[in-house]
């Protein structure tokens, strides 16, 4: 476990396998929420908040949109976020717009790509948006990349370890953090005097896009890759059955424009199925 990880206050025993078949016959409940959302639209210039006018509206959108899904009586929230100044500026917008008094606690974790080779990431970046001027034009006008966002989830070089975090360590990075968090709701939920943990984190798209496109298939179906302020909510489910506190792979409610889909977390290799 490294530094900076969200974790639960302490190490917990290995939860044991059980049959698939046990799983059917088993009553589910919920043991925590994770909702992540991407920065809003930037010009990266690391000065505070680094939002975009249009930025900082689509986060004040976004904060609504959170705040109308809260249960205060039930659910008790911590943030986080990343180290980008972006990610601060957001944050900051979505803590105010819900209300949440605490300190948003800072995720290296959460960090966007590391650029192992710089010239050679603004080379790529560069022959990218050369490929399409209008995606360009669009770009440095609005501060979105959309082209870009469906290159960084199909195009071999960001696998590039010589120039760039490999995608697939990014996508690792945030399921990492999803071990930690179910983690975390196993301990709160010892203690029934507790409310449940709603954890609401600020990150990238290198880690969010890859997400949402797995659990809903965007490029398959052609449609938009993860917008900049728009919110994946995680309902992390787990058993009433004592005997079996936490079934292995744990199951995980993803939702994301107004669809609603369940995977499985293999917690064993930090990495996700897709029932068919």
């Amino acid at each position: 476990m490294t530094e900076g990880e969200i974790r639960p206050p302490e190490v917990l025993e290995e939860i044991p396998d059980h049959a698939s078949e046990t799983r059917e016959q088993l009553t589910r409940h919920e043991l925590g929420r994770i909702t992540l959302l991407r920065h809003g639209q930037t010009k990266y210039t690391e000065q505070y908040p680094d939002l975009t006018t249009e930025g900082q509206e689509t986060i004040r959108r976004s904060a609504e949109q959170i705040a109308a899904s809260l249960n205060p009586d039930n659910e008790a929230v911590a943030m986080f976020r990343s180290e980008a100044v972006r990610a601060a500026g957001t944050a900051d917008i979505i803590k105010s717009g819900i209300g949440h008094d605490d300190e948003v606690r800072v995720r290296p974790s959460l960090n966007p790509m590391i650029q192992h080779d710089p010239e050679q990431a603004r080379q790529v970046f560069e022959e990218l948006l050369a490929a399409n001027q209008a995606a360009e034009a669009q770009a440095q006008k609005t501060g979105s990349f959309p082209m870009l966002d469906k290159s960084y989830l199909t195009d071999p070089r960001f696998e590039n370890a010589e120039i760039y975090e490999p995608r697939s360590n990014v996508e690792h990075r945030l399921f990492r953090n999803i071990e930690y968090a179910i983690r975390a709701f196993e301990v709160v939920a010892k203690h029934p005097e507790l409310k449940r943990p709603h954890l609401i984190g600020v990150s990238h798209y290198e880690l969010l896009g890859q997400l949402a496109n797995r659990v809903f298939g965007l490029l398959e179906n052609d449609a938009q890759t993860l917008k900049h302020g728009e919110p994946l909510d995680i309902r992390v489910l787990s058993t009433e059955d004592p005997e079996h506190p936490s079934v292995d792979p744990i199951e995980l409610e993803v939702s994301f424009r107004g669809q609603t889909k369940t995977v499985l977390f293999d917690r064993k290799t930090r990495d996700i199925v897709i029932p068919k």
